[in-house]
């Protein structure tokens, strides 16, 4: 999951920066490949908590549930600039969370 992190995190950025430019054409292609990817790397993150808490680790769930409500939301709304907001800020960060997670305290 390290380098499966990395790998989104760029198509991320490469997402935002899409929709940043007004191409939504292309940025929604992305977006239904990321979606579902983000929902899984949070979901998983979430449901560890307790194994993570355990090792000393706070998952800050409410943080991730959130960002991928600002996320949904965005998107339901039809929001661009908050799509790549929460994208390239919220999302990108939080996935950044879970990778120092696995790097420094492994699964």
């Amino acid at each position: 999951m390290f380098s499966e992190i990395k790998i989104l995190q760029e198509k991320i950025s490469v997402i935002a920066e899409q929709l940043y430019q007004n191409d939504l054409v292309i940025a929604n292609k992305g977006l239904a490949e990321v979606f579902p990817e983000i929902n899984r790397i949070y979901l998983t993150f979430i449901n560890d908590s307790e194994k993570y808490s355990e090792k000393g680790i706070d998952i800050p769930q409410d943080i991730l549930i959130s960002q991928m409500k600002n996320l949904i939301e965005a998107y339901e709304s039809k929001d661009i600039l908050m799509l790549a907001d929460t994208l390239k800020y919220e999302i990108y960060n939080g996935l950044s969370f879970c990778d120092d997670v696995l790097n420094n305290f492994g699964k």
